[in-house]
């Protein structure tokens, strides 16, 4: 955990809710990264709760450093198999860290997952919202190209992958989990568990809503990685931009004939394979659920089934088939 301004209340809870797990045998990394005006507010709850349980390694900053070299200051004392995330604000559920932990135990192959959250108010009111996040890890493969797959406040993951100390992008300054969980792909699989472990508390003071756009700067950055890592496609700046206004940026604008124009471009430049098919069926669907939204309902019905009937490899032509009736529905609708 780093902290920050976070409201005393919040921060009390937040670690009360992992000093109260189930499972007892952890160690709790908390990294003070507090700017001066909140400093002592903050620091003195994180000794105050250090002084009672001697399982807390308190590591004050001496200046702020930001969340993620903060975090990295904290991945660098941990000693443990697994990391677990946790932020200042939220509240793990009493039995999270026993059931992560058994099941990253359980599946080897997996070397991070998380599991669902529910959101609370600022007042600590369920607002009736749960993030589902994916189990399947052939579908969070995919879904990497269009977000982040898992839930960095109910993250967990080896320490150490690929024979390397796991650490966060420092050049990346917001959206530092979309990163980390591209490079993480590389080297394997991610789940997630289907069960309620942690409650997020939104608010208005977040970084996610008062820098959203360098934190989609940093998405955008992620997001591209992930194509070219992963899936060895090539980088045309064009194309990322309307892929990214389709997914993460979805306040922007874009228009329908630009976006398939570019795609287009995008679609003859890259080999259709059996690895890469699955890829670009996906971004196939993105573009359709896209223009269905736009369509009339029968038409966009017609294009969602078509991309649905073959659940093997879509051959070429088939593709270009329903390329072709994206574009003349962009024409009907041009000229009606």
């Amino acid at each position: 955990m780093s902290v920050y301004k976070e409201k005393t209340r919040f921060l009390r809870e937040s670690i009360e809710s992992i000093l109260n797990q189930t499972y007892k045998d952890f160690e709790f990394v908390i990294v003070g990264d507090s700017p001066p005006s909140d400093r002592e507010r903050v620091f003195s709850v994180v000794e105050e709760c250090a002084l009672k349980d001697s399982r807390i390694i308190f590591i004050p900053n001496e200046t702020n450093l930001g969340l993620t070299k903060s975090l990295n200051v904290g991945l660098s004392r941990c000693k443990g198999k697994y990391i677990a995330r946790m932020d200042a604000d939220d509240i793990s559920v009493p039995s999270r860290l026993e059931k992560q932990i058994a099941f990253m135990e359980a599946n080897p192959n997996i070397l991070a997952s998380s599991a669902w959250f529910e959101y609370l108010d600022e007042n600590g009111k369920k607002i009736g919202r749960i993030a589902r996040c994916q189990q399947s890890p052939q579908r969070i493969r995919l879904a990497i190209l269009k977000n982040s797959v898992l839930g960095h406040p109910v993250s967990i993951f080896h320490r150490i992958i690929n024979d390397t100390v796991v650490k966060y992008d420092e050049s990346v300054t917001y959206a530092q989990d979309y990163s980390l969980w591209v490079w993480i792909l590389q080297y394997g699989n991610m789940s997630n568990i289907q069960e309620v472990l942690l409650y997020y508390r939104k608010s208005d003071s977040q970084i996610s809503t008062e820098h959203l756009s360098e934190q989609q700067e940093c998405a955008k950055r992620a997001q591209r990685k992930a194509f070219e890592l992963l899936y060895g496609f090539p980088y045309v700046e064009e194309f990322m931009d309307v892929f990214f206004c389709l997914t993460i940026g979805r306040e922007k604008q874009v228009l329908e004939k630009e976006a398939l124009k570019v795609y287009q471009d995008y679609l003859a430049q890259v080999k259709v394979t059996k690895k890469s098919y699955p890829a670009l069926k996906f971004i196939m669907d993105i573009y359709i659920r896209y223009f269905s939204k736009k369509t009339p309902k029968r038409i966009g019905l017609f294009l969602y089934d078509l991309t649905k009937r073959n659940r093997t490899l879509m051959i070429v032509s088939e593709m270009d088939y329903v390329f072709r009736r994206l574009v003349e529905i962009v024409k009907y609708r041009t000229q009606s």
